[in-house]
């Protein structure tokens, strides 16, 4: 139609109300990202540190004889 602007593309939100409050939900590929972050944050915080300095090799024995 004459005059009226065309779009090429369309993009839909999903809403929930939260008391008085509307809220805005996640979609499916954010949905995706954000449990595939905190998958990353938890592996990372479960394991073990190193410490910044090098650590001491503990002393050699001698062989014996």
């Amino acid at each position: 139609m004459p005059g009226v602007p065309s779009y090429s593309k369309m993009e839909v939100m999903s809403f929930e109300r939260d008391g008085d409050q509307w809220k805005g939900l996640l979609g499916g590929d954010m949905e995706l990202q954000l449990g595939q972050l905190m998958q990353q944050v938890a592996a990372s915080t479960s394991e073990p540190q190193s410490s910044p300095t090098a650590s001491k090799s503990p002393a050699k024995s001698k062989p014996r004889k």
